[in-house]
C-alpha cells in the first residue's frame, strides 16, 4: 500500500489495493494529533477515489471516522493574549525598534487593531483608508470571502489614521514579502 501511495497505482492495478492494505496503512500512522490524522485520512480517501474505482466502496467503508480527543479540542481553542502578555508585547515594540519610531508606532497600532477587532494579519496588512471610513471597519476576509462590518473604537480609529499619514494603505510597507532562500545550504538556522 505504501508503495502504491507514493508511486501511484495504474488503472490495471486498481483492485490490488485491499481493505486490509488500507487498515494496515492507517494503523502505521504515528501522529499524536487527531486533526493531523483526520487530514491524512481525508487525503487517503481522495487518493482511493482517484485510484481504486472498482473496489472503492469496500475501501472507504473500512476508514471509520477519526474523533478528536479532548486534548485536541482544547489545543484548537483560541488562546488570546492575557492582559499582562499584551502589555509586555506592546512595551517591547519601542525597545525593539529604537531607531525607527514610525515602524514602532505602526506595529503598536497593528497589534492594538488585531486584538481589538480579531481580524487576521493577512487582512490587516492590506487594510486601506476606504476600509475604515467613518470609524467603521468594512472588509471582506481574504480566507473566507465573508464580509466584516464592525465599529472601531474612536481612539483606535484616530490612531489608524495617524499611522497611515497620507498613504492609502494603513500599514504601508508591512505587506508580506516572500523570503528569498539561499541557493547553497547554510549552517545558520532553518529555512
Amino acid at each position: 500500500m505504501r508503495s502504491a501511495l507514493y508511486a501511484g497505482v495504474s488503472t490495471k492495478d486498481q483492485s490490488c489495493v485491499t481493505a486490509v492494505d488500507v487498515i494496515e496503512f492507517r494503523a502505521a500512522w504515528t501522529w499524536k494529533s487527531g486533526l493531523t490524522k483526520q487530514k491524512a485520512q481525508q487525503n487517503l480517501r481522495s487518493f482511493l477515489r482517484m485510484a481504486c474505482r472498482e473496489n472503492l466502496r469496500d475501501l472507504l467503508d473500512v476508514l471509520k471516522t477519526i474523533r478528536l480527543a479532548k486534548t485536541d479540542i482544547a489545543r484548537l481553542e483560541p488562546q488570546p493574549f492575557s492582559e499582562a502578555e499584551l502589555k509586555r508585547l506592546l512595551a517591547q515594540v519601542p525597545k525593539t525598534f529604537v531607531s525607527d519610531a514610525l515602524k514602532a508606532a505602526r506595529l503598536t497600532t497593528l497589534i492594538r487593531f488585531l486584538v481589538s477587532t480579531g481580524v487576521a494579519i493577512r487582512d490587516a496588512v492590506q487594510l486601506e483608508r476606504e476600509n475604515i471610513k467613518g470609524g467603521w471597519l468594512r472588509i471582506r476576509r481574504q480566507k473566507t470571502n465573508r464580509p466584516v462590518e464592525q465599529r472601531l473604537e474612536e481612539g483606535l480609529y484616530q490612531e489608524l489614521l495617524a499611522v497611515a499619514n497620507e498613504n492609502p494603505n494603513i500599514f504601508s510597507g508591512m505587506e508580506h514579502r516572500p523570503r528569498i532562500r539561499p541557493q547553497a545550504p547554510t549552517t545558520v538556522g532553518r529555512f
